[in-house]
């Protein structure tokens, strides 16, 4: 009979996966990408080093992993503000004020995340991440435009 994972061992493993990103999170926060390393990730989450390897292999799928975990709460962070805006052009200033806001709250990871020099396997991630943002901006402006032009 084939093992198969019971819904407590993927409860653990996604919970560790996710200790494994705060942690890799927080060095960044703190070094930007070039603080992001294994073994220090693997301190600050409480596990062995292996451990990190069992999840990613490498230091570049580490990171990358994280810059699309951030891509993601960003987004989703710019959408909800557009979301509670009443029209167009509050959509828009509150994607653009929420943008700035989190950047400033967080200045050396918004660093890390889209201008700090990177290994060129980690370009990819980050230029994905500067296209979904621009997007987001571009989709309220957009909206803005779409109104004005019937005005």
């Amino acid at each position: 009979m084939p093992y198969r994972r019971t819904e407590n061992v993927i409860r653990k493993l996604a919970a560790r996966h996710d200790a494994i990103l705060a942690a890799a999170r927080a060095l960044a926060s703190e070094g930007g990408m070039a603080a992001v390393q294994i073994a220090p990730v693997a301190q600050r989450a409480g596990i062995a080093a292996g451990t990190v390897y069992r999840y990613f292999p490498s230091k570049i799928d580490l990171v990358a992993a994280l810059v699309e975990a951030l891509s993601a709460a960003e987004i989703a962070a710019l959408q909800r503000a557009a979301d509670a805006a009443p029209g167009p052009m509050s959509a828009l200033a509150a994607v653009i004020a929420t943008a700035a806001g989190r950047a400033l709250a967080d200045r050396r990871l918004a660093f890390a995340l889209i201008a700090e020099p990177v290994e060129p396997e980690l370009a990819g991630a980050r230029v994905a991440y500067r296209r979904a943002l621009a997007g987001a901006i571009e989709t309220q402006q957009e909206g803005v435009v779409s109104v004005t032009r019937f005005q």
